[in-house]
């Protein structure tokens, strides 16, 4: 077991830093039609086979086919060396280069220090000195709280629903029988339940609805996949009665009503996909929603998971951020752990035989943070309905941070890791299960996803060594990636991981002597104590920003994610389905804004060189790296980031030349890896690069901006929104963005010899070469085994 997991952390250390950062400084002029591009640079593709030969070098000689490779029996003496790792988390921290006396000391946040000595077996030592607690009670009072849900009806005026409550209780009490509300979080589920329900739905067609339900039934007795526009009346012998106005679907587990939106949308909100993840269930993976929920009101927004705190908002106002993107992106909602939840939009005229396509949104956040209800997919399938292919958008919650990602051999025994994925694939179950109802198409499912939404999109090509099927069918056939294919990362035992793990038992005083006895402590703790204690590490926005302490592991000893996905991707073992993944230009700058204390090239190097805490030539190697991005950024010389703007937009010395780097290790040129890898198996795919925002003051085309365009209606008419819409749309109806005819310009497939992207400008959409500093990306294919996160 030991040996296939250094070999998988090899093969992770050289697909993630071969191909992760692409470069070449200089201005990437757009070229006019695919017929005249130039073919792709000879060095770039001599050095992509070097980086082969090293690999096949690196796992006894073997070969690498076009259609995966075949794992060797040995692996060499040198990958079966164990090492003893110190692991320290702490707030802050003083660290002096080499080359200069000046230290450097983080502006907020604290950090994991991994250093390692030779050794026989892997150990970790975890030594936590006052880590932060980061207070906020996540308790919720009402889902009609939720900070962001004006959002979710944003342009589109909502069809009120009646209500009247004789009983004073709550919506979730006379309404939502089955699911559980926490109040304070202790992981008690509520028991509140209609006694005894009666329901009827008046449609237009004259179709009837009829549900009942009791306390001592486990399952609904209605009729199933019936979708209609109706008035509800729900009646109980709590003497309560709530009258609801709306569109209604009936599926295995209930009624579902939702609201009418103007544009002719339907809207179906906070739908629950698996049992309360509380009390004996925290912390372990998802289980499937068995019992009725009866007459669900799915009219306002759901409750998030529990969120990752931090100020956000405060870091990037530092550095001007717009305040569309902080509001957008950053917004807080209301949150809960029962919060494993799904939520709909479908054109009006939809009916159970229309068997429309459905896109499957998956957000992002760092694994830290994100929720449905900061995103409204209304607008994208109003769009598909005025381009006559109409759409349904489903949006699935998923457990973040502590309670969704963390790893340590504990879990790992009992096979409880990787959570958060768990979650969303249980949301792909339940869609092929129930979208017919709704009237979707359950064999015409793309995956969508950004940032770690796109990586947890990528992530699910490889699940189950990229066996794709559930009840005899595909769950997805295609998939969009914003800003995000691989995040390596060591196993779920690593060093790194178990020090997380151990410091949360720590915060929470389950520092028992046995695992089950740690993990009925932490299932049983109250909810505040926990979400302290998982907040209290170093997280995302900080001054170590995408060095996370939550993301998804490997974990060797589980079928469901065994596999690094940069690993199984080069040994063909993920879905082989098309796919569509691109960038923004300046995806570092919200990576790089507050580390203003890196303030020459000394400290520049020595920061970087402490993400690769086991190469002992880190400072050189990092040396060369950096050197290959000019240190005197001048008028007319575009090489930092913000990219094309000389040497404006410079927020502290050294801002520009790690905001681009930062950006090309962890986002762009993993997105040419992921291409150079999967289509080496003849997939079609095609990919972009965002250039809209360029020249907005201090950050550019930012990491996340597209949000703006795809989910707010400020921005639906505009050039960048109706492209990238309208592509995005073929390309869930037909799994090719070219069908349908009013896309402005072809877009290429990719490939290795001639890599082509569309460049999203502020006007209309252009060709762009995707060999853009290529220097870069040389230099890493030749120190590959140096840079390992």
């Amino acid at each position: 077991m030991y040996g296939q997991s250094t070999k998988m952390v090899a093969l992770s250390t050289l697909l993630a830093f071969s191909t992760t950062v692409s470069g070449a400084a200089h201005p990437r002029p757009h070229v006019n039609a695919p017929a005249n591009l130039e073919a792709r640079d000879p060095q770039f593709g001599t050095a992509f086979a070097g980086f082969l030969g090293q690999l096949s070098s690196l796992f006894g000689g073997i070969t690498i086919p076009t259609n995966g490779i075949t794992l060797p029996t040995t692996l060499p003496t040198a990958l079966t060396t164990a090492t003893t790792t110190t692991v320290s988390i702490h707030t802050s921290e003083t660290r002096t280069t080499k080359a200069s006396s000046s230290s450097v000391k983080p502006f907020s946040s604290s950090k994991i220090v991994v250093g390692s000595s030779s050794g026989k077996a892997s150990t970790a030592v975890a030594s936590v000195s006052s880590a932060r607690t980061i207070g906020g009670s996540s308790s919720v009072a009402s889902a009609k709280t939720i900070g962001s849900s004006s959002r979710v009806a944003q342009s589109c005026s909502k069809t009120q629903a009646s209500v009247s409550v004789a009983s004073g209780s709550s919506r979730a009490a006379s309404v939502k029988p089955a699911s559980s509300s926490l109040a304070s979080g202790s992981g008690a589920k509520s028991s509140s339940k209609v006694a005894s329900a009666s329901v009827t739905s008046q449609a237009p067609s004259s179709t009837a609805v009829v549900t009942s339900a009791t306390p001592s039934s486990t399952s609904a007795t209605s009729t199933t996949g019936t979708s209609s526009p109706a008035v509800t009346s729900v009646s109980s012998s709590a003497s309560a009665t709530v009258s609801l106005t709306g569109p209604s679907v009936t599926i295995s587990a209930g009624t579902v009503v939702g609201s009418a939106l103007s544009g002719g949308i339907d809207q179906f909100l906070g739908i629950p996909y698996a049992q309360p993840p509380v009390g004996d269930l925290r912390l372990k993976p998802p289980v499937p929603l068995t019992s009725s929920f009866g007459i669900l009101d799915a009219t306002t927004p759901p409750a998030s998971c529990p969120q990752f705190a931090q100020n956000l908002t405060g870091n990037y106002s530092a550095g001007g951020l717009t305040s569309f993107i902080q509001e957008f992106v950053f917004t807080p909602t209301a949150q809960q752990e029962d919060c494993l939840t799904i939520s709909i939009w479908r054109p009006n005229t939809t009916t159970t035989t229309s068997k429309l396509p459905v896109v499957f949104w998956i957000y992002g956040g760092g694994f830290e943070f994100g929720a449905t209800a900061m995103y409204n997919g209304s607008y994208i399938v109003q769009r598909s309905v005025t381009l006559g292919e109409p759409i349904i958008f489903v949006e699935v919650n998923y457990r973040l941070g502590g309670f969704g990602f963390l790893a340590g051999a504990d879990l790992a025994a009992e096979h409880s890791t990787n959570i958060g994925l768990r979650d969303q694939r249980l949301g792909l179950q339940w869609t092929s299960d129930n979208i017919a109802a709704f009237g979707g198409d359950p064999s015409k499912v793309t995956l969508w996803g950004e940032s770690a939404g796109s990586i947890s999109s990528c992530y699910q090509l490889t699940v189950n060594g990229g066996n794709n099927t559930y009840n005899g069918k595909n769950l997805f056939v295609g998939s969009i990636h914003d800003s995000g294919s691989f995040a390596p990362a060591d196993n779920v035992t690593a060093p790194q991981a178990q020090a997380i793990y151990d410091h949360v038992l720590s915060e929470t005083g389950c520092t028992k002597s046995t695992a089950a006895d740690r993990l009925a402590c932490l299932r049983s703790v109250d909810y505040n104590v926990l979400h302290n204690a998982t907040n209290s590490v170093p997280g995302f926005g900080g001054y170590r920003s995408a060095d996370l302490s939550y993301l998804p592991r490997p974990d060797t000893g589980d079928s469901f994610y065994s596999l690094s996905a940069e690993y199984a991707v080069a040994f063909g073992l993920w879905t082989h389905t098309p796919f569509i993944i691109g960038d923004q230009e300046d995806e570092g700058t919200i990576l790089a804004i507050v580390q203003n204390n890196i303030t020459n090239n000394d400290l520049l190097v020595d920061y970087l060189a402490s993400w690769f805490p086991n190469n002992p030539n880190a400072i050189s190697d990092v040396q060369g790296l950096a050197a290959l991005y000019p240190d005197n950024i001048t008028a007319g010389q575009p090489d930092g980031s913000p990219f094309d703007t000389g040497s404006a937009n410079n927020l502290y010395p050294e801002y520009k030349r790690l905001a681009a780097i930062l950006g090309d290790i962890v986002f762009t040129i993993t997105r040419r890896a992921f291409l150079n890898l999967a289509t080496s198996e003849a997939v079609p795919a095609w990919s972009y690069l965002s250039t809209y925002l360029q020249g907005l003051e201090n950050f550019g085309t930012l990491h996340g901006s597209d949000l703006a365009y795809l989910f707010d209606g400020l921005f639906y008419n505009t050039g960048p929104t109706t492209a990238i819409q309208t592509y995005y749309i073929s390309f869930i109806n037909y799994q090719d963005p070219n069908k349908i005819a009013s896309s402005k310009l072809n877009w290429p497939v990719w490939n290795s010899t001639a890599p082509v992207l569309i460049d999203f400008t502020a006007s209309d959409p252009a060709y762009l070469n995707d060999t853009f500093r290529a220097p870069v990306y040389q230099y890493l294919l030749t120190h590959v085994t140096g840079f390992r996160v």
